[in-house]
Protein backbone atom coordinates (compact mmCIF):
# COMPACT_ATOMS: atom_id res chain seq x y z
CA UNK A 1 0.00 0.00 0.00
CA UNK A 2 2.88 2.55 1.11
CA UNK A 3 4.18 1.90 -2.36
CA UNK A 4 1.07 2.87 -4.33
CA UNK A 5 0.75 5.87 -2.40
CA UNK A 6 4.48 7.07 -3.66
CA UNK A 7 3.17 5.98 -6.82
CA UNK A 8 0.41 8.34 -6.67
CA UNK A 9 1.74 11.45 -4.94
CA UNK A 10 4.45 11.20 -7.34
CA UNK A 11 2.28 11.41 -10.60
CA UNK A 12 0.48 14.06 -8.41
CA UNK A 13 3.93 16.23 -7.94
CA UNK A 14 4.25 15.76 -11.87
CA UNK A 15 1.35 16.91 -12.71
CA UNK A 16 1.48 19.64 -10.41
CA UNK A 17 4.77 21.29 -12.11
CA UNK A 18 3.00 20.60 -15.48
CA UNK A 19 0.34 22.52 -14.15
CA UNK A 20 2.79 25.34 -14.29
CA UNK A 21 2.72 25.45 -18.04
CA UNK A 22 -0.84 25.65 -18.23
CA UNK A 23 -3.77 26.22 -15.91
CA UNK A 24 -5.58 22.78 -14.48
CA UNK A 25 -9.03 21.51 -15.25
CA UNK A 26 -11.36 22.50 -12.20
CA UNK A 27 -12.19 18.70 -12.39
CA UNK A 28 -8.81 17.56 -11.92
CA UNK A 29 -7.95 19.64 -8.92
CA UNK A 30 -11.59 18.42 -7.27
CA UNK A 31 -10.64 14.65 -7.86
CA UNK A 32 -6.89 15.43 -6.81
CA UNK A 33 -8.00 16.84 -3.45
CA UNK A 34 -11.30 14.34 -2.91
CA UNK A 35 -8.73 11.48 -3.66
CA UNK A 36 -5.97 13.30 -0.87
CA UNK A 37 -8.69 13.66 1.49
CA UNK A 38 -9.79 9.60 0.94
CA UNK A 39 -7.03 8.39 1.08
CA UNK A 40 -5.82 9.94 4.81
CA UNK A 41 -9.29 8.97 6.08
CA UNK A 42 -10.28 5.73 7.23
CA UNK A 43 -10.74 4.60 3.39
CA UNK A 44 -7.38 3.03 3.46
CA UNK A 45 -8.17 0.48 6.10
CA UNK A 46 -12.00 0.07 5.38
CA UNK A 47 -11.94 0.65 1.56
CA UNK A 48 -8.87 -0.25 0.22
CA UNK A 49 -10.14 -1.45 -3.03
CA UNK A 50 -12.22 1.37 -4.14
CA UNK A 51 -9.34 3.67 -2.85
CA UNK A 52 -7.21 1.69 -4.99
CA UNK A 53 -9.49 1.99 -8.30
CA UNK A 54 -9.71 6.03 -7.30
CA UNK A 55 -6.15 6.20 -7.28
CA UNK A 56 -5.97 4.66 -10.89
CA UNK A 57 -8.72 6.92 -11.90
CA UNK A 58 -6.82 9.95 -10.87
CA UNK A 59 -3.28 8.53 -12.36
CA UNK A 60 -5.55 8.31 -15.71
CA UNK A 61 -6.54 11.57 -15.51
CA UNK A 62 -3.11 12.92 -14.87
CA UNK A 63 -1.65 11.49 -17.75
CA UNK A 64 -4.09 12.59 -20.04
CA UNK A 65 -3.98 16.09 -18.80
CA UNK A 66 -0.07 16.03 -19.79
CA UNK A 67 -0.85 14.88 -22.98
CA UNK A 68 -4.17 16.47 -23.89
CA UNK A 69 -4.65 19.52 -21.31
CA UNK A 70 -7.22 20.70 -21.17
CA UNK A 71 -9.57 17.98 -22.96
CA UNK A 72 -12.75 16.85 -22.48
CA UNK A 73 -11.44 13.30 -22.31
CA UNK A 74 -9.25 14.86 -19.05
CA UNK A 75 -12.23 16.50 -17.86
CA UNK A 76 -14.29 13.31 -18.23
CA UNK A 77 -11.19 10.71 -16.67
CA UNK A 78 -11.22 13.71 -13.59
CA UNK A 79 -14.76 13.42 -13.03
CA UNK A 80 -14.47 9.83 -13.06
CA UNK A 81 -11.52 10.01 -9.95
CA UNK A 82 -13.37 12.16 -8.13
CA UNK A 83 -16.60 10.08 -8.10
CA UNK A 84 -14.78 7.11 -7.31
CA UNK A 85 -12.86 9.15 -4.30
CA UNK A 86 -16.17 10.29 -3.15
CA UNK A 87 -17.46 6.36 -3.20
CA UNK A 88 -14.18 4.71 -1.58
CA UNK A 89 -14.67 7.79 1.29
CA UNK A 90 -18.57 6.58 1.52
CA UNK A 91 -18.08 3.04 1.86
CA UNK A 92 -15.75 3.58 4.68
CA UNK A 93 -17.75 5.86 6.00
CA UNK A 94 -20.57 3.17 5.88
CA UNK A 95 -18.00 1.18 7.09
CA UNK A 96 -16.78 2.98 10.00
CA UNK A 97 -21.17 3.57 10.70
CA UNK A 98 -21.13 -0.57 10.45
CA UNK A 99 -18.67 -1.02 13.12
CA UNK A 100 -19.96 1.61 15.24
CA UNK A 101 -23.43 0.16 15.36
CA UNK A 102 -22.16 -3.79 16.16
CA UNK A 103 -20.33 -2.09 19.13
CA UNK A 104 -23.61 -0.65 20.23
CA UNK A 105 -25.43 -3.78 19.84
CA UNK A 106 -22.46 -5.38 21.84
CA UNK A 107 -22.51 -2.79 24.40
CA UNK A 108 -26.36 -3.06 24.67
CA UNK A 109 -26.51 -6.48 24.93
CA UNK A 110 -24.01 -6.71 27.95
CA UNK A 111 -25.59 -4.05 29.49
CA UNK A 112 -28.75 -5.85 29.46
CA UNK A 113 -27.16 -8.76 30.56
CA UNK A 114 -25.50 -7.29 33.54
CA UNK A 115 -28.53 -5.58 34.76
CA UNK A 116 -30.15 -8.63 34.51
CA UNK A 117 -27.85 -10.82 36.59
CA UNK A 118 -27.98 -7.70 39.09
CA UNK A 119 -31.67 -8.24 39.06
CA UNK A 120 -31.55 -11.91 39.59
CA UNK A 121 -28.98 -11.33 42.64
CA UNK A 122 -30.94 -8.66 44.13
CA UNK A 123 -34.13 -11.03 43.78
CA UNK A 124 -32.07 -14.19 45.30
CA UNK A 125 -30.96 -11.62 48.19
CA UNK A 126 -34.50 -10.60 49.35
CA UNK A 127 -35.57 -14.32 49.21
CA UNK A 128 -32.71 -14.93 51.26
CA UNK A 129 -33.94 -12.22 53.79
CA UNK A 130 -37.40 -13.32 53.89
CA UNK A 131 -36.31 -17.06 54.85
CA UNK A 132 -33.82 -15.25 57.38
CA UNK A 133 -36.56 -13.13 58.54
CA UNK A 134 -38.64 -15.60 59.22
CA UNK A 135 -36.27 -18.22 61.16
CA UNK A 136 -35.40 -15.04 63.64
CA UNK A 137 -38.89 -15.27 64.16
CA UNK A 138 -39.25 -18.80 64.96
CA UNK A 139 -36.62 -18.23 67.14
CA UNK A 140 -38.13 -15.53 68.85
CA UNK A 141 -41.14 -17.15 69.58
CA UNK A 142 -39.27 -20.16 70.79
CA UNK A 143 -37.20 -17.99 73.03
CA UNK A 144 -40.58 -16.27 74.47
CA UNK A 145 -41.82 -19.53 75.36
CA UNK A 146 -38.26 -20.83 77.39
CA UNK A 147 -38.38 -17.43 78.90
CA UNK A 148 -41.81 -17.86 80.43
CA UNK A 149 -41.00 -21.18 81.72
CA UNK A 150 -37.70 -20.69 83.17
CA UNK A 151 -39.88 -17.00 84.92
CA UNK A 152 -42.11 -19.79 86.23
CA UNK A 153 -39.20 -21.97 87.80
CA UNK A 154 -37.55 -18.71 89.02
CA UNK A 155 -40.54 -17.63 90.97
CA UNK A 156 -40.54 -21.04 92.69
CA UNK A 157 -36.92 -21.09 93.14
CA UNK A 158 -36.90 -17.46 95.15
CA UNK A 159 -38.45 -18.72 98.03
CA UNK A 160 -35.53 -21.01 98.00
CA UNK A 161 -33.01 -18.30 97.21
CA UNK A 162 -34.18 -15.91 100.28
CA UNK A 163 -33.04 -18.81 102.93
CA UNK A 164 -29.77 -19.11 101.08
CA UNK A 165 -29.38 -15.45 100.58
CA UNK A 166 -29.94 -15.11 104.23
CA UNK A 167 -27.59 -18.17 105.54
CA UNK A 168 -24.88 -16.49 102.53
CA UNK A 169 -25.10 -13.37 104.59
CA UNK A 170 -24.19 -14.91 107.80
CA UNK A 171 -21.32 -16.71 106.39
CA UNK A 172 -20.16 -13.65 104.51
CA UNK A 173 -19.89 -11.87 108.20
CA UNK A 174 -18.28 -14.20 109.46
CA UNK A 175 -15.63 -14.19 106.72
CA UNK A 176 -15.72 -10.40 106.78
CA UNK A 177 -14.54 -10.78 110.64
CA UNK A 178 -11.53 -13.40 109.99
CA UNK A 179 -10.84 -11.27 106.78
CA UNK A 180 -10.38 -8.38 108.86
CA UNK A 181 -7.82 -9.96 111.21
CA UNK A 182 -6.15 -11.73 108.92
CA UNK A 183 -5.76 -8.23 107.21
CA UNK A 184 -4.77 -6.74 110.34
CA UNK A 185 -1.77 -9.48 110.80
CA UNK A 186 -0.90 -8.77 107.27
CA UNK A 187 -0.30 -5.12 107.70
CA UNK A 188 2.09 -6.09 110.76
CA UNK A 189 4.32 -8.50 109.01
CA UNK A 190 4.25 -6.12 106.03
CA UNK A 191 5.50 -3.19 108.33
CA UNK A 192 8.21 -5.87 110.13
CA UNK A 193 9.00 -6.67 106.52
CA UNK A 194 9.89 -2.94 105.42
CA UNK A 195 11.21 -1.87 108.82
CA UNK A 196 13.86 -5.08 108.15
CA UNK A 197 14.47 -4.22 104.21
CA UNK A 198 15.29 -0.27 105.17
CA UNK A 199 17.36 -1.64 108.05
CA UNK A 200 19.38 -3.76 105.24
CA UNK A 201 19.36 -1.07 102.72
CA UNK A 202 20.79 1.70 105.19
CA UNK A 203 23.65 -1.09 106.15
CA UNK A 204 24.47 -1.51 102.58
CA UNK A 205 24.33 2.18 102.15
CA UNK A 206 26.74 2.99 104.76
CA UNK A 207 29.06 -0.18 103.66
CA UNK A 208 29.26 1.47 99.90
CA UNK A 209 29.29 5.06 101.63
CA UNK A 210 32.80 3.54 103.35
CA UNK A 211 33.97 1.50 100.86
CA UNK A 212 34.23 4.80 98.33
CA UNK A 213 35.50 7.27 100.90
CA UNK A 214 38.25 4.76 101.81
CA UNK A 215 38.66 4.56 97.70
CA UNK A 216 38.36 7.76 97.35
CA UNK A 217 40.47 8.98 100.42
CA UNK A 218 43.27 6.30 98.87
CA UNK A 219 42.96 8.27 95.06
CA UNK A 220 43.06 11.71 96.56
CA UNK A 221 46.52 10.45 98.53
CA UNK A 222 47.95 9.06 95.47
CA UNK A 223 46.96 11.90 93.21
CA UNK A 224 48.63 14.50 95.97
CA UNK A 225 51.90 12.73 95.35
CA UNK A 226 52.19 13.37 91.47
CA UNK A 227 54.54 16.45 90.77
CA UNK A 228 52.80 19.40 89.20
CA UNK A 229 48.96 17.90 89.95
CA UNK A 230 47.20 20.05 92.22
CA UNK A 231 44.34 18.68 93.97
CA UNK A 232 41.61 20.23 96.06
CA UNK A 233 38.10 18.79 97.42
CA UNK A 234 35.17 21.04 95.88
CA UNK A 235 31.54 20.79 96.57
CA UNK A 236 30.94 18.73 93.42
CA UNK A 237 34.41 16.28 94.02
CA UNK A 238 37.63 15.54 94.37
CA UNK A 239 39.38 18.33 91.74
CA UNK A 240 42.66 17.68 89.73
CA UNK A 241 44.29 20.71 87.89
CA UNK A 242 46.82 19.98 85.27
CA UNK A 243 48.82 23.62 83.80
CA UNK A 244 48.23 23.70 80.15
CA UNK A 245 51.86 24.22 79.80
CA UNK A 246 52.58 21.06 81.39
CA UNK A 247 50.28 19.39 78.86
CA UNK A 248 50.09 21.07 75.49
CA UNK A 249 52.35 23.64 73.35
CA UNK A 250 50.74 27.26 72.87
CA UNK A 251 47.79 26.32 70.77
CA UNK A 252 47.83 22.95 70.25
CA UNK A 253 45.69 19.93 71.65
CA UNK A 254 48.44 17.15 71.47
CA UNK A 255 49.89 15.98 74.42
CA UNK A 256 53.59 16.37 74.87
CA UNK A 257 55.65 13.54 75.87
CA UNK A 258 55.98 14.83 80.00
CA UNK A 259 52.26 15.09 79.82
CA UNK A 260 52.11 11.46 78.97
CA UNK A 261 54.18 10.67 82.14
CA UNK A 262 51.87 12.63 84.66
CA UNK A 263 49.10 11.23 82.93
CA UNK A 264 50.35 7.75 83.62
CA UNK A 265 50.35 8.17 87.26
CA UNK A 266 47.10 10.06 87.24
CA UNK A 267 45.49 6.88 84.97
CA UNK A 268 47.19 4.28 87.70
CA UNK A 269 45.32 7.03 90.41
CA UNK A 270 41.90 6.85 88.72
CA UNK A 271 41.60 3.23 88.26
CA UNK A 272 41.15 2.39 91.41
CA UNK A 273 37.88 3.86 91.94
CA UNK A 274 34.68 3.52 89.85
CA UNK A 275 33.28 7.12 90.24
CA UNK A 276 32.06 9.20 87.23
CA UNK A 277 34.78 11.82 85.80
CA UNK A 278 34.06 14.83 83.98
CA UNK A 279 37.44 16.47 82.28
CA UNK A 280 37.38 20.08 81.33
CA UNK A 281 39.25 21.80 79.70
CA UNK A 282 39.82 25.35 80.17
CA UNK A 283 41.86 28.89 78.29
CA UNK A 284 42.51 32.24 78.69
CA UNK A 285 41.16 35.07 76.79
CA UNK A 286 43.01 35.56 74.11
CA UNK A 287 41.53 35.01 70.86
CA UNK A 288 37.72 34.69 69.39
CA UNK A 289 35.48 32.77 72.43
CA UNK A 290 34.40 30.27 69.57
CA UNK A 291 38.06 29.26 68.74
CA UNK A 292 38.83 29.16 72.65
CA UNK A 293 35.58 26.83 73.48
CA UNK A 294 36.75 24.44 70.57
CA UNK A 295 40.42 24.52 71.91
CA UNK A 296 39.54 23.61 75.22
CA UNK A 297 37.01 20.94 73.88
CA UNK A 298 39.84 19.24 72.11
CA UNK A 299 42.19 19.37 75.25
CA UNK A 300 39.58 17.49 77.06
CA UNK A 301 39.62 15.08 74.96
CA UNK A 302 42.86 14.30 74.23
CA UNK A 303 43.08 13.81 78.17
CA UNK A 304 40.14 11.31 77.88
CA UNK A 305 42.13 9.35 74.66
CA UNK A 306 44.67 8.61 76.96
CA UNK A 307 43.18 8.24 79.91
CA UNK A 308 41.42 5.58 78.46
CA UNK A 309 44.25 3.67 76.68
CA UNK A 310 45.50 3.48 79.96
CA UNK A 311 42.95 1.79 80.64
CA UNK A 312 40.36 4.20 82.44
CA UNK A 313 36.68 3.17 81.62
CA UNK A 314 35.40 5.16 79.07
CA UNK A 315 32.06 5.07 79.96
CA UNK A 316 32.77 6.87 83.41
CA UNK A 317 34.06 9.82 81.09
CA UNK A 318 32.51 12.61 79.79
CA UNK A 319 34.51 15.58 78.63
CA UNK A 320 33.46 19.44 78.51
CA UNK A 321 35.05 22.62 76.85
CA UNK A 322 34.70 25.54 78.80
CA UNK A 323 36.69 28.11 76.92
CA UNK A 324 37.72 31.30 78.45
CA UNK A 325 34.14 31.23 80.69
CA UNK A 326 35.95 29.94 84.24
CA UNK A 327 38.88 31.78 85.25
CA UNK A 328 40.53 30.99 87.98
CA UNK A 329 43.22 33.95 87.27
CA UNK A 330 43.27 37.49 86.04
CA UNK A 331 43.89 37.18 82.23
CA UNK A 332 45.18 40.74 82.36
CA UNK A 333 49.08 39.21 83.15
CA UNK A 334 50.81 36.59 81.79
CA UNK A 335 50.70 34.52 85.19
CA UNK A 336 47.13 34.65 85.26
CA UNK A 337 46.60 33.25 81.37
CA UNK A 338 49.01 30.42 81.89
CA UNK A 339 46.86 29.81 85.00
CA UNK A 340 43.46 30.16 83.54
CA UNK A 341 44.99 27.91 80.62
CA UNK A 342 44.47 24.11 82.36
CA UNK A 343 42.57 21.12 82.38
CA UNK A 344 40.86 19.90 85.34
CA UNK A 345 39.70 16.35 86.22
CA UNK A 346 36.85 16.19 88.37
CA UNK A 347 36.20 12.77 90.25
CA UNK A 348 32.41 13.43 91.18
CA UNK A 349 30.65 11.79 94.63
CA UNK A 350 28.77 9.06 93.81
CA UNK A 351 29.62 5.22 92.54
CA UNK A 352 27.93 3.88 89.28
CA UNK A 353 26.39 7.20 88.44
CA UNK A 354 28.35 7.38 85.02
CA UNK A 355 26.56 6.05 82.65
CA UNK A 356 23.27 8.05 83.60
CA UNK A 357 25.43 11.55 84.18
CA UNK A 358 26.38 10.75 80.60
CA UNK A 359 23.43 10.45 78.96
CA UNK A 360 22.38 13.46 80.78
CA UNK A 361 24.94 15.64 79.43
CA UNK A 362 25.42 14.11 76.22
CA UNK A 363 28.06 11.93 74.51
CA UNK A 364 30.70 14.58 75.07
CA UNK A 365 28.90 16.67 77.83
CA UNK A 366 29.81 20.28 78.54
CA UNK A 367 29.66 23.16 76.17
CA UNK A 368 32.16 21.73 74.08
CA UNK A 369 31.36 21.72 70.13
CA UNK A 370 32.76 18.96 67.40
CA UNK A 371 35.47 21.19 65.49
CA UNK A 372 34.80 22.01 61.98
CA UNK A 373 37.13 21.73 59.53
CA UNK A 374 37.74 25.38 59.24
CA UNK A 375 37.85 25.89 62.76
CA UNK A 376 41.14 23.59 62.97
CA UNK A 377 43.48 25.96 60.60
CA UNK A 378 42.58 29.47 62.99
CA UNK A 379 45.57 30.52 64.30
CA UNK A 380 45.76 29.39 67.97
CA UNK A 381 44.55 31.86 70.94
CA UNK A 382 47.17 31.43 72.92
CA UNK A 383 50.03 33.83 72.52
CA UNK A 384 51.33 35.01 75.80
CA UNK A 385 54.67 33.13 77.11
CA UNK A 386 54.53 30.20 79.23
CA UNK A 387 56.00 30.13 82.64
CA UNK A 388 58.03 27.14 83.67
CA UNK A 389 56.39 24.26 85.14
CA UNK A 390 55.60 24.38 88.81
CA UNK A 391 56.23 21.91 90.94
Amino acid sequence: MRGWKHLTWGVLGAAVVAGCASTTPRELLDARYAYQRASSGPAAQYSPDALAAARDALNQANRSFEHERDSERTRTLAYVALRKAQIAEALAGASVAQQERQQAEQQLAMSQASEAERTRQELEKARAELSEAQRLRAEAEQRQAQLSQQQQEAAQQQAAAQQADQARREEEARQAQLSEAQAKMDQLNAQLEQERQARLDAEKRAAEAQAEARAQAEVADALRNIRQVKVKEEPRGLVLTLSGSVLFRSGSSDLLPTARRRLDEVADALKKTQSPLVIEGHTDSKGPAEVNEELSYKRAESVRDYLVERGVDSSRIRTEGRGEAEPIASNKSPEGRANNRRVEIVIERGVGGAGEQQQQGGETGGSGTQPSPDQTQQPSPEQAPQPPPGP
